[in-house]
């Protein structure tokens, strides 16, 4: 569920929306059973309740990880619970790489599973962009991230985030989802105005580049980045950008 808060002037701003599972939903807010089975409840009452809490963690993380990208990070490195089951890797390791050429500085960033990529959720993507579903093996599961900028000097500028995929990851794709539509796209890499996501082999990272308050910013306040998506490894031949 999307639920998106109105302005006193009965507005929607659509970057002001909270994902919500069937038993995270406060039905009590809408005086209604929305979800259909009879109660109408309290949902969840905190972060630590919601269903996919336990898929994020800033404990934890790999050593490796920590060793190799402690001096690229500018926030905490967290790490994602892999959705592909197969993966001798169980998890994916994420953190702010920053502004590029803006001096290092401490970014905060709070990171949530909000639903797991299971075969709905493909189907629905998979209709969005055109393919079978089967062509595409879920890496994480909807995530929604804010990240702050912490220097006004840089608010309207490209914001960088990078996840560590596994070893034997092949043709990762960032799967933006909107939130006025709610429909799944390819987040490809535009040369021109330097947004969307880059993979870069060599080092396992596949880098989202967002400009703040830019198209793609689903948080229209200045300094706040906000990016929801998936990330998927396709089973299409052609290399991703680099």
């Amino acid at each position: 569920y999307l639920v998106y808060t109105l302005s006193s002037a009965g507005l929607i701003d659509w970057g002001d929306v909270t994902y919500r599972t069937a038993a995270e939903l406060n039905e009590n807010e809408f005086g209604q059973d929305i979800t259909g089975d009879g109660n109408i409840s309290n949902g969840s009452t905190s972060s630590a309740s919601d269903t996919f809490a336990d898929a994020v963690t800033t404990s934890n993380t790999d050593a490796q990880v920590v060793e190799k990208f402690s001096n690229t990070a500018q926030s905490d490195i967290y790490s994602i619970s892999n959705s592909d089951s197969s993966s001798s890797d169980s998890k994916i390791e994420m953190f702010v790489k920053g502004v590029d050429g803006s001096a290092k500085a401490e970014y905060t960033m709070d990171v949530s599973i909000v639903q797991d990529a299971n075969a709905a959720v493909l189907g629905k993507l998979a209709a969005d962009i055109g393919k079978s579903s089967t062509s595409i093996k879920a890496l994480t599961g909807l995530m929604d991230f804010n990240v702050t900028i912490p220097d006004a000097n840089n608010y309207g500028k490209i914001v960088s985030l990078s996840w560590v995929l596994p070893d034997d990851t092949v043709n990762p794709v960032y799967y933006k989802k909107d939130p006025a539509s709610g429909d799944y796209f390819d987040f490809k890499f535009d040369e021109t105005t330097g947004e969307g996501a880059k993979w870069d082999d060599s080092t396992k990272t596949l880098t989202v580049y967002v400009r703040d308050n830019g198209k793609y910013d689903a948080d229209m306040t200045l300094g706040k980045v906000r990016d929801p998506g998936l990330i998927g490894s396709s089973a299409d031949t052609t290399a991703p950008d680099a």
